[in-house]
């Protein structure tokens, strides 16, 4: 902490009372603009007010709705909304009425207005992915609940916004995000009751998973495409048909990451990329052959070990696909797909093989899932060992299978 000032009145703006949520700051400050009080706290910056009452200093500390103290109310409230709650304190305390503990509901706050407002600081503190898939969720539960005032959002509306939709994954990705904002809205005391909270109203069906994936002959047309298209996307595309990484993993492989003498990569530990718990800084995953020679084709002489395999126009990890699948999906004639199908498809068709070299366990260990989700019980308990031996296997029958239907194009090209 770069600061330790008890009792300090100064000016609160935002960026002081990020600077104590972030522990920059400590100590208690008083707000010269209104009787609003912020100390630090291992959680972040508490609120309060204190003001002499028939000679006794009378503290009240801010409050969720149902009572309990907020001890990062830094982060709940926005710091017109805790000055507003000070205030009415402050007025209740000298009329000797019983203190305000939360933000009076105000009745102008809309659902798309207080989203707005969270998101800023949702943007602020997450990943990208998340926060796209979150932007995707309040646009959809807007169209619903967007200019209604949260404090009159009720559970015939929350049917409304259930049933609004054909698509069943639209509706939960709605349904999250409505529910998201409106457990804010009523902790920030704007609203009484949110209808989307466990117990209240039934939310909608799951999505049911997508069964559907690229078979072999498709596979090899995907490939050939592909290679015409020749951009970042089209060869990450290229490299998940030959070894089922996650997209995440591929789009931020360094080449420092791979070692194509050993057939392998090892993936590091950062953000954005999907780890099981306990896999520690970094997991090996082998190549398939046809992984390693595609590799090899489009290495630069001597990279540098942290550039990225992949990188996008302006140098980052790819994150639009689109225009890609748009293109490869024309010219195979292969419907829709996306790269998580490949992972679907992969384990599939090898174990549709008569003689497939490899067992379920295997496929599963190379696709890096858990083991809990092969195995189960006593065996799930105790099986701590890395795979990836049998991780290679599956590589193995892989590579087979795919160099044969690969064959006529391989042919043709040389």
């Amino acid at each position: 902490m770069s600061d330790t000032n008890a009792n300090t009145r100064r000016r609160f703006t935002a960026e002081f009372v990020r600077k104590i949520i972030n522990g920059e700051l400590s100590g208690e400050f008083a707000d010269t603009e209104s009787p609003l009080r912020i100390r630090s706290t291992k959680t972040g910056a508490q609120y309060r007010v204190m003001k002499k009452v028939a000679g006794k200093v009378v503290k009240i500390t801010a409050h969720t709705a149902d009572g309990q103290i907020i001890a990062d109310a830094g982060r709940v409230w926005t710091l017109s909304e805790a000055r507003k709650w000070a205030r009415a304190v402050d007025a209740d305390l000298a009329r000797g009425r019983a203190p305000a503990r939360k933000p009076v509901a105000d009745s102008a706050v809309t659902f798309d207005k207080l989203a707005e407002e969270l998101m800023k600081r949702y943007a602020a503190e997450k990943r990208p992915n998340s926060v796209k898939a979150r932007k995707y969720g309040l646009r959809d539960a807007s169209t619903i609940l967007g200019s209604k005032p949260v404090a009159e959002i009720d559970a015939p509306t929350a049917v409304a916004l259930r049933e609004a939709f054909d698509s069943a994954a639209i509706a939960q990705r709605a349904w999250l995000a409505a529910s998201w904002v409106m457990s804010q809205a009523v902790e920030r005391g704007l609203a009484g009751f949110s209808p989307f909270a466990k117990g209240n109203v039934a939310p909608p069906s799951r999505p049911a998973g997508r069964s559907r994936y690229p078979k072999l002959a498709e596979i090899a047309r995907i490939d050939a495409a592909a290679a015409v298209v020749d951009t970042a996307p089209a060869r990450i595309i290229r490299l998940a048909l030959r070894t089922p990484l996650r997209v995440g993993a591929i789009s931020t492989l360094t080449w420092g990451e791979l070692d194509l003498e050993a057939a392998e990569v090892r993936l590091a530990n950062v953000a954005g990329r999907k780890f099981r718990p306990g896999d520690g800084e970094t997991v090996r995953v082998p190549l398939s052959g046809l992984a390693v020679e595609f590799l090899r084709s489009i290495r630069p002489t001597d990279p540098k070990p942290e550039a990225l395999v992949f990188p996008g126009p302006s140098g980052e990890p790819v994150k639009g696909f689109a225009g890609a699948y748009r293109r490869i999906h024309a010219l195979s004639d292969t419907g829709n797909w996306s790269i998580h199908d490949l992972r679907r498809a992969i384990p599939s068709i090898v174990a549709d093989q008569d003689d497939p070299g490899c067992d379920v366990f295997d496929l599963d260990r190379w696709l890096q899932h858990s083991v809990r989700t092969s195995i189960g019980g006593v065996a799930a308990t105790y099986q701590r060992a890395e795979g990836f031996r049998s991780a290679k296997r599956a590589a193995d029958a892989w590579n087979r299978v795919l160099a044969e239907a690969l064959r006529p194009a391989l042919a043709e090209a040389a």
